[in-house]
């Protein structure tokens, strides 16, 4: 367990950093499989709920039923899974911190903080899309206007910019005591000078999760003609454990890695190491 996070004896480079977001994902998925699961199914609660008045979500002619078609418990729910999963995220980051950082994991206590950061999240969050919405707007404007296909791309890249130097806001809120505004402006802090490194263990992550649904969304696919592809009922009901199956386990380690990148920067950045080696 030393040799998860703390102490943070140096800076890491970018194989170290995905070597040590993977022992962290290891040495906790275990303990973070409930958060995974339950922050998976409450997050598919409107979908329960299509499904449940046999209005599965499906694109098409019933785009709108993605958004409810002006269903008030629709709404209700989505509202229910959209802090839900925020909280049980958050739960989860605290408990991965705890058990990399030696320390005992107490789900009373990471729920209780997870529920008072709650709103700050949400707020942050809400800021975070305003911002970056106003950088890609563009994008929406050159699209309707169907000229120069490519000049819509430009905007993107602020946007795209500014995701990167905003992806740790969450950690900074949860685990340093800043308020959404202060974990924003952490954020960029962090990533400053440390930008293509950033994105490239972003990148890795997301190729990395990519292939493990892609392989998952095969062996489901092989499994449907054994059992009955003309069944629809057993088919949502695989289809909806293979979801839950899938968010258990990505979940954790988007986490892990991105917890151990954040980690690396505040090494990089505020010298933890060397507070390390002090006390």
């Amino acid at each position: 367990m030393s040799q998860l996070l703390y102490p943070p004896t140096r800076p890491r480079s970018i194989a170290e950093v995905l070597d040590q977001g993977v022992l962290i994902f290891k040495a906790t998925l275990v303990k973070c499989l409930p958060y995974g699961v339950m922050a998976t199914l409450i997050g598919q609660l409107p979908n329960i709920y299509q499904l449940a008045r046999g209005r599965p979500m499906v694109g098409g002619d019933h785009a709108l039923e993605r958004f409810g078609a002006g269903d008030p418990v629709w709404w209700v729910l989505y509202v229910l899974a959209a802090l839900g999963s925020i909280g049980l995220w958050s739960a989860l980051i605290l408990r991965q911190h705890a058990v990399a950082s030696r320390q005992q994991a107490d789900m009373g206590k990471e729920l209780r903080e997870a529920v008072r950061r709650l709103f700050p999240m949400l707020l942050l969050l809400i800021i975070q899309a305003l911002m970056l919405m106003m950088l890609s707007g563009p994008v929406i404007y050159f699209t309707r206007q169907d000229v120069f296909r490519w000049v819509m791309l430009l905007p993107l890249l602020p946007a795209i910019y500014l995701l990167i130097g905003l992806l740790f806001s969450f950690f900074a809120l949860l685990l340093t005591p800043r308020g959404p505004f202060g974990a924003l402006a952490y954020s960029v802090r962090l990533t400053y000078g440390h930008w293509w490194r950033t994105l490239t263990v972003f990148i890795v992550m997301l190729m990395l999760v990519l292939v493990f649904y892609l392989l998952a969304a095969t062996f489901a696919a092989m499994m449907v003609p054994l059992i009955g592809a003309g069944d629809i009922a057993l088919v949502t009901a695989i289809s909806s454990v293979v979801v839950v199956a899938l968010g258990a386990v990505g979940t954790p380690f988007i986490c892990a890695i991105l917890l151990a990148q954040f980690i690396d920067l505040r090494v990089r950045r505020d010298g933890l190491d060397l507070e390390a080696r002090m006390g």
